[in-house]
């Protein structure tokens, strides 16, 4: 996306965007016809062909060589010098780069012999804009230099604080941007000085993109937004549709779709309004781009396609270029590898064309990831490698520590490490440099991965430590996960267990938030698309009742006035009868009409009210879904929690027997050189006694919790019928819990009969009872050092009376409506909002049963539960 706004930006430079305004070019035309003068004739010549430049070459240029040769012809040096800059702006809008540089220089230097000054600072300008397109940044840093030194001679304020602006992108896309910040800076005091509103917003946006290119997203809004106010002001409805597209490509960046496309849209819309086609394209390709983000590729591709069609309506093989790379992205995310490399290449052929480097070397990188993830490593390598190679080329810092990170990745993975390791310590040197930390912990963690393929384990736990680190430090959970994996499995190897066990428990935690993430984020997509559709269902009902309303009013309405004319028709002229009947009929007819819309609009709700009806069916069957990942979840949860409590009396039995172990061998060893006191033997009599016992009762409270786990994680992954006592398997289940409640001072007291016993499904009470103390441990006791749960049953002739309890913080008046509501949570930090609409679910559907609650603020909650039995 950076380079697509660059591409935007540059096109700015020079006409702004290149609409063809055919108003205007009506009226050139017929000011030409009714011009006698010739120095006027070749400026209106220089303005048709400006207009015609970026849509139509061959006329665009017909225009200018006119022009041209009128001057020559009347001996018109200033006309000369600005005809040649027409012919090379036609070029330079083509990519036909050598030949706008040498038409700027022929200018410049007619300027030059006329000692105009101003012009030759523009020629500077002008070449230095043709060495940027081509990626030669030190001779774009020469010449906008010597245009500054023109125009700060002439005091030409405007055009210092444009070459400014200039040299800020060149500095920002080597990855200077430290400099770069500097140079907008001053280009920005220079702007306000010159009091040119027009520079002065696009010196803004510039700051706005490299602070959107560092990540400092609120400056950068900042600053987008003070641009089209500027622009706004102005009237210059190019540049605020420009800066709606910078300012969604932000929303794009963080994720803010819905925002980013609402952004888009509008400045789609202004572009049409105006009639900028470039801007249009531009607009569509970038609504392709967040619909990728959106993993929604059919629509992508939808808008991507169109963007292409305008860019070749208007000769534009820049937007082409970018659209064919959206096309290529969307199918390489859907699995069409070919098709993938298909469009990439055809993008990286007219980039190739326009002489834009840097996009050549992002069309071969990513290439090179689609042979990656074919498993074609050399082919990848191969356009990897050329990728780095076109950025070494270019000198630009951006992307570099990413190509050497890949090149390095792929030789990892063909066992070259030498290799290897010579592109990955050279990108972490360049993300050094540049201040690209997430570039620098995925080097050092490749260097991790290299160093413990080689054996050298030492080492790689370092670089993976500090990879590690880094990742804390910019948040990026993925490559924490990795980290901590690879970490883990490192120290087990070395036989560090009880690293590799902290390392684990880390791991699981980061790889748990990740999951709970990735979830929260589909229940909410889903909550807000369920929300959204019901609003507009909604939305388009009252507006059904109030057209049939206004029908009616206007039926009244009608009647009245064919009442009214009746009535005076009658008393001013009886001849004139046969006129209102004939009008009444007409009437009548509208009248029809009306009730034929009434009709078609009741029809048009109906048909409404049914595709509501479907989508609720879809929800429900979405809803049931869920429902079984979250008891799913709940049962990884439980696996976990039993696995970190069985390992302390498994440690400690271990710990134990080997101890054991080394005790017999000593006293085999005395026995055998006949060196045993008997002192010694009963000291060895009483240690082997007590150490015995140890393991005997560890043992026994691992078999113990192994039992309930075992019984309570078999009922919650099938729904078979039994019978089991009541008490019993609810101690079970508050057994496992026990990992949650460790720390806590939560008493929880069975009050019923060890007898009692129920015939029914004890997976579904398992889960009615989890998610109860679950959500009294989240919810109730939230803020509180201590608490207490009571759980009591008794049986009532064939029905089974449950009530669940606890001295919590209580539900707020304005919640206990709700509290059964899928997706409601008063935290959604910390729920999903289906704990108890699970409960409900379980116990009015599978037990057939009811359930009440009663509540009240500070005074903890009752659950009245009842079930057959």
């Amino acid at each position: 996306m950076k380079s697509t706004i660059i591409a935007v930006f540059l096109c700015m430079i020079f006409t702004g965007i290149f609409s063809q305004n055919m108003q205007k070019i009506d009226s050139l035309h017929n000011e030409l016809i009714m011009e006698k003068e010739d120095t006027v004739r070749v400026r209106l010549l220089n303005d048709l062909s400006a207009e015609y430049a970026y849509g139509n070459k061959e006329k665009a240029l017909q225009y200018a060589n006119q022009a041209l040769e009128l001057s020559n012809e009347i001996l018109d040096a200033e006309g000369k010098g600005n005809s040649l800059n027409s012919i090379a702006n036609v070029y330079y809008q083509h990519g036909e780069f050598q030949l706008a540089r040498k038409n700027f220089q022929e200018a410049m230097d007619v300027f030059n012999e006329l000692g105009d000054k101003l012009s030759v600072a523009k020629g500077y300008y002008y070449i230095g804009s043709v060495y940027f397109k081509e990626g030669a940044y030190e001779q774009v840093i020469d010449y906008m230099e010597r245009a500054n030194g023109l125009y700060d001679e002439v005091g030409f304020k405007q055009g210092i604080a444009g070459g400014l602006n200039m040299l800020g992108w060149v500095y920002n896309i080597q990855g200077y941007h430290d400099k770069a910040i500097v140079i907008f800076e001053e280009a920005h005091e220079v702007a306000i000085a010159s009091g040119d509103k027009r520079i002065l917003a696009r010196v803004v946006n510039s700051m706005g993109q490299i602070y959107r290119g560092l990540g400092k997203y609120d400056l950068a809004i900042q600053h987008f937004e003070e641009s089209y106010e500027i622009s706004a002001e102005l009237g210059d409805e190019i540049n605020m549709s420009y800066t709606l597209n910078t300012l969604g490509a932000i929303y794009d960046d963080i994720g803010e779709y819905p925002k980013a496309l609402e952004t888009y849209e509008r400045s789609l819309n202004l572009a049409e309004e105006i009639g900028s086609k470039s801007m249009i394209g531009r607009s569509l390709d970038n609504i392709s781009i967040v619909y990728l983000n959106l993993s929604e590729y059919a629509k992508a591709m939808e808008y991507a396609q169109q963007a292409i069609e305008i860019a070749v309506e208007i000769n534009d093989d820049r937007l082409t270029a970018d659209g064919y790379m959206s096309l290529g992205i969307a199918n390489a995310y859907n699995g069409e590898y070919e098709a993938a490399i298909n469009y990439y290449t055809k993008g990286k052929v007219i980039y190739e064309k326009l002489k834009i480097n840097i996009k050549v070397a992002t069309c071969l990188n990513n290439i090179g990831s689609v042979y990656e993830n074919q498993g074609k490593i050399n082919e990848a390598l191969e356009n990897y490698k050329d990728a780095l190679a076109i950025r070494e080329m270019l000198g630009t810092k951006t992307g570099l520590a990413n190509g050497l990170n890949n090149v390095g990745s792929i030789y990892s993975r063909l066992g070259n490490y030498q290799a290897s390791l010579e592109y990955l310590n050279r990108a972490m040197a360049v993300s050094e440099e540049t201040g690209n930390q997430s570039e620098k912990a995925h080097a050092l963690f490749q260097i991790g991965i290299v160093n413990s393929k080689m054996g050298n384990m030492r080492a790689s736990k370092q670089y993976l430590s500090g990879s590690l680190d880094i990742a804390r430090q910019i948040g990026e959970k993925e490559m924490i996960r990795r980290a901590l994996a690879n970490l883990s499995s490192l120290s087990a190897e070395t036989g560090n267990y009880r690293e590799a066990y902290r390392y684990h428990v880390q791991f699981s935690e980061v790889h748990d938030s990740i999951y709970n993430e990735q979830k929260s984020k589909q229940l909410q997509e889903l909550e807000q698309k369920y929300q959204s559709e019901a609003k507009q269902h909604q939305i388009e009902i009252q507006q059904a009742n109030l057209d049939k309303q206004k029908l009616e009013l206007e039926q009244q309405k009608i009647w009245k006035i064919a009442l009214m004319i009746g009535v005076v028709l009658v008393l001013i002229v009886l001849g004139l009868v046969v006129n209102a009947f004939t009008q009444k009929r007409s009437e009548n007819r509208k009248i029809s009409a009306l009730n034929q819309q009434i009709t078609e609009k009741n029809n048009l709700l109906e048909q409404h009210i049914e595709e509501l009806k479907i989508t609720l069916e879809n929800l429900q069957e979405t809803q049931v879904q869920l429902i079984q990942s979250e008891k799913l979840a709940a049962l990884g949860s439980l696996v976990a929690g039993v696995a970190h409590e069985i390992n302390t009396p498994v440690g400690i039995s271990v710990t134990a027997a080997s101890s054991l172990v080394e005790e017999t061998d000593r006293m085999a060893d005395h026995y055998k050189h006949n060196r045993i006191s008997r002192a010694e033997f009963k000291d060895y009599l009483n240690t082997t006694s007590q150490t015995a016992k140890l393991i005997l009762s560890n043992m026994e409270r691992t078999a113990t919790m192994v039992q309930s786990f075992k019984q309570v994680s078999v009922d919650q992954s099938t729904e078979q019928q039994r019978t089991f006592k009541l008490k019993e398997y609810s101690e079970d289940v508050i057994r496992s819990l026990y990992p949650r409640l460790k720390g806590k001072k939560i008493k929880i007291d069975l009050d019923m009969d060890e007898k009692l016993e129920m015939n029914s499904y004890p997976g579904a009470f398992s889960q009615i009872l989890t998610n109860l103390v679950l959500n009294s441990l989240v919810h109730g006791f939230d803020g509180k050092d201590q608490g207490s749960i009571t759980l009591k049953a008794r049986q009532d002739k064939k029905a089974l009376l449950l009530e669940y309890s606890d001295d919590g913080r209580g539900i707020e008046p304005e919640m206990q409506d709700r509290i059964f509501e899928p997706f409601f949570t008063t935290d959604k930090k910390v729920g999903t909002g289906l704990g108890m609409h699970i409960v409900y679910n379980l116990v009015t559907q599978k037990l057939k049963g009811k359930i009440t609650y009663s509540s009240k603020p500070g005074e903890g909650v009752i659950f009245l539960i009842k079930v057959h039995n």
